[in-house]
């Protein structure tokens, strides 16, 4: 699996329990990706999601697009 289908599928599973993550939890929790990866190349990567309009950042936590309520659920 490659990053970036690594990170959509780790949102996804979050956005069922209404929980938005910030990049730093996504890595932590980053769903079946053994690679070592740096936060920049993590935060680069989805901004390309953001680009392709799958994902989106709310207030530092990502959501699929669509979802922008959900940073305000967390709180």
């Amino acid at each position: 699996m490659n990053l970036k289908e690594s990170l959509l599928k780790t949102i996804a599973f979050f956005d069922c329990f209404d929980s938005p993550l910030t990049a730093e939890e996504i890595k932590i929790h980053l769903y079946r990706y053994d690679k070592p990866v740096h936060i920049k190349e993590i935060k680069g990567t989805l901004n390309q999601l953001a680009e392709e309009g799958r994902a989106e950042a709310i207030k530092d936590y990502w959501v699929l697009k669509g979802r922008a309520a959900l940073p305000e659920t967390r709180k």
